[in-house]
């Protein structure tokens, strides 16, 4: 048994790898080591507990919730009696293989996780069941995991958004080309944080392809919805738009209709707050010039 202490967002989460690491077989990933802390840790100061253990109890099922289907798995999410849920994760490969199954108390303050023993599909695993139990269980504090891709420049940070394929990265990678100073923070999944009519935007143990996992932050300045088009150009987003686009690049269940109210009411503290804008544009240098005249004051 390993437990280990992580501060995320200035959230504490614990993780206990209660089988894996007992066997030698698997450690904490490399890529939450920015994110340890060595101080000692209260039990009751900690956003959720983790548990990854070698079997889950026989659970009392009370309703199916639904299934969804992303570029990576297909998801299955049931309610439990207690309140609780049961969430599995499948390869979406032809087999459609367990990766692994999770439960989540039901006010998500402890996860228990069995993830199948493959070196593969362990880190895959373990990932993608701790970033859900991060989104649910911090969602009611003013605070979102989105899919963005953020660059920092002048100590503040920019969150691009958009569709898989739309291009965040490669705008990203454009700014650190051709801004000097500029510098990439996460490249999938930053934290945003509301409070005290502020957003800040923070790194993660969550980066995608991109191995950018940084413990660092920075006030969120503006958010940059990506259109490919074959022109540049780029105005201020309206409230229904920015409400929308910020909604679609978050993490959220909107059959959990406490988790899903308190997201949409980060979103709309954000938008008082922080720009929301349109860019239309080409993976090039106009482009950046075009987004940074806009957005950067």
């Amino acid at each position: 048994m390993s437990i280990y202490n992580l501060k995320i967002a200035d959230f504490f989460v614990r993780v206990n790898l209660a089988c894996a690491d007992g066997k030698g077989k698997f450690s904490l990933p490399a890529q939450y080591k920015p994110f340890l802390v060595t101080e000692e840790v209260a039990e009751d100061t900690c956003l959720f507990h983790f548990d990854v253990v070698d079997a889950l109890p026989v659970t009392d099922v009370k309703e199916f919730v639904g299934k969804f289907t992303d570029e990576n798995a297909t998801h299955e999410i049931v309610r439990l009696s207690d309140g609780g849920y049961r969430f599995s994760m499948f390869s979406i490969d032809k087999d459609s293989t367990l990766v692994y199954e999770m439960l989540l108390s039901a006010d998500y303050s402890h996860a228990s996780v069995r993830i199948i023993d493959d070196k593969a599909r362990w880190l895959f695993g373990f990932n993608n069941a701790i970033m859900i139990a991060f989104a649910l269980s911090a969602a009611p504090y003013g605070t979102l995991l989105m899919h963005s891709s953020v660059t920092m420049f002048n100590g503040n940070g920019y969150l691009f958004l958009g569709k898989s394929g739309t291009g965040k990265s490669t705008h990203s990678g454009l700014w650190l080309k051709h801004v000097a100073g500029s510098e990439l923070l996460n490249d999938d999944n930053p934290v945003v944080r509301y409070a005290d009519g502020k957003a800040t935007v923070y790194g993660s143990p969550w980066s995608g392809k991109t191995p950018c996992y940084r413990n660092l932050q920075a006030p969120a300045q503006a958010f940059v919805m990506l259109e490919q088009k074959t022109y540049n150009r780029i105005r201020r987003s309206g409230a229904v738009e920015s409400l929308v686009a910020l909604l679609e690049s978050c993490s959220t269940m909107t059959w959990d209709k406490i988790t899903h109210g308190a997201i949409c009411k980060t979103i709309s503290d954000i938008i008082s707050c922080v720009p929301i804008f349109h860019l239309e544009c080409l993976p090039d240098e106009d482009a950046v010039r075009v987004c940074k005249g806009a957005i950067v004051p």
